[in-house]
């Protein structure tokens, strides 16, 4: 009888042991089978202002480089690393002046929480630009570099097991120096993102809907360099 009774105790051991397995590798395949967000390719349109924000008096009209047109985006976008370049041009259909921004992001998120619905974390890193304006009745060109450090917010909310809706707000401030400046000066951003993202929408890629507001504000050698940028940027993206 006690004989018996061990084994059936027994069975019943390696049967939960078994269905346990079997559970976890069930979770485990579920999670594997959760489509993931990847890195993207973006292009969009932006309308975009360039304007002086110095004393006018110090600086005649023909070596002010107020600009407002609409550009073009172009983006890689992954979770270190953001290469965007945003121009007006004459391959834009722009003949009477140009813009061109480059912007380099390298950074890294800290996460808040572990919650998989609601994930709460955040991004710094290290930011820099190349800027430049110039062209039609203006007499000089405007070449500004920038490097500084970035820290923000942000939020991700994963509506569905394929559908992620993020939303970014990243401030940034650093040095910048002007082309013919000799002592340079700085510059304060602000750069908000939001992203509606559906994953595996097409075989397994990723398409992505995307908003950006970027605003720079550069203040070099009192009034002669003194602009702000900001770009409202319409943009779709498709993962790798």
């Amino acid at each position: 009888m006690k004989r018996t009774s061990f084994t059936v105790v027994l069975l019943l051991l390696l049967s939960s042991v078994g269905a346990a397995q079997m559970f976890s590798a069930d979770v485990e395949r579920r999670r594997t089978n959760i489509p993931r967000e990847k890195p993207l390719f973006r292009f969009g349109v932006s309308p975009v202002n360039f304007d002086f924000t110095g004393n006018p008096a110090n600086v005649p009209a023909n070596r002010r480089f107020d600009l407002e047109r609409t550009a073009v985006n172009l983006a890689f976008e992954s979770p270190g690393l953001t290469i965007s370049a945003l121009f007006s041009n004459r391959i834009t259909g722009n003949d009477d002046d140009n813009i061109f921004q480059l912007q380099l992001a390298l950074g890294n998120g800290f996460r808040l929480n572990r919650n998989r619905t609601v994930q709460l974390s955040i991004p710094f890193g290290l930011k820099s630009d190349f800027t430049t304006a110039g062209g039609g009745n203006l007499e000089d060109t405007f070449n500004l570099t920038s490097i500084g450090l970035f820290s923000g917010a942000s939020v991700a909310v994963r509506l569905r097991d394929a559908v992620v809706f993020r939303n970014e707000f990243v401030p940034s401030y650093g040095f910048s120096n002007a082309a013919g400046g000799f002592f340079g000066g700085s510059f304060f951003g602000i750069n908000g993102k939001s992203r509606l993202t559906f994953l595996s929408l097409i075989g397994d890629r990723n398409i992505s809907i995307g908003y950006d507001f970027v605003s720079n504000s550069f203040d070099i050698e009192d009034d002669e360099f003194d602009y702000d940028l900001t770009a409202h940027v319409f943009t779709i993206g498709i993962s790798l």
